[in-house]
């Protein structure tokens, strides 16, 4: 028997750097269905277009409309705002996971992360949503 895809939840990744992207998608794409975003305006258009999503991971720092602006953009929209948030940053501050965590993400991941806390982060994510 065959893989349903249908049975998979779906993440939408918002990743400018292509070795990032690569990682993730490698770590994630046997368990969900991976959708790539390389700024916040791209995964706009992604939703608009009729992508839905269980759970969201972004870096903060991307061109156009950064992870940050995302997030505050999705929190305010009803359609969005319970969607699980993950930013991911390579910037540490405390001020900086203060700010993404009153606006609404869920987590604040560094980089480097570990892979397997991501992945054990998204499984207790996903399941507390269902």
């Amino acid at each position: 028997m065959g893989e349903q895809d249908t049975t998979k939840n779906t993440i939408l990744i918002i990743e400018d750097d292509s070795f990032s992207q690569i990682i993730l998608n490698v770590f994630l794409r046997t368990k969900y269905i991976t959708a790539f975003a390389e700024n916040g305006k791209e995964a706009l258009d992604l939703l608009e277009d009729g992508l839905k999503p269980e759970l969201i991971i972004s870096d903060l720092n991307t061109p156009e409309i950064s992870g940050f602006q995302l997030l505050q953009i999705l929190k305010a929209n009803p359609q969005y705002c319970t969607i699980p948030f993950i930013v991911l940053s390579g910037d540490d501050s405390s001020y900086q996971q203060q700010q993404c965590l009153h606006a609404g993400a869920t987590e604040f991941l560094v980089k480097p992360f570990n892979p397997v806390t991501l992945g054990s982060l998204i499984e207790s994510l996903l399941t507390a949503t269902k």
